[in-house]
């Protein structure tokens, strides 16, 4: 998430970061389509969009974290 942050800030790491993010996408692509391929299985949609919606999860997941651990610290830090 920081990255991201700082991908926006800053042009020069924003094109690593883009690209760091591109050959990961495509790692985690290459891996689902194995994974299916081995079971013997179609996937349910494109292995592209299912790696996005994985990443789109994931993203989510981390922001949900990062919320409610700072409303714990929060709260924590009222009752003292």
């Amino acid at each position: 998430m920081e990255a991201m942050l700082q991908a926006r800030l800053n042009a020069k790491f924003a094109e690593s970061h883009r690209a760091y993010q591109e050959e990961m996408m495509a790692s985690v692509t290459q891996a689902l389509s194995m994974m299916f391929e081995k079971a013997g299985r179609q996937p349910p949609a494109p292995v592209a969009d299912l790696t996005a919606a994985m990443r789109s999860d994931t993203t989510g997941l981390s922001l949900d974290y990062a919320c409610t651990r700072l409303t714990t610290i929060r709260t924590r830090h009222r009752r003292c």
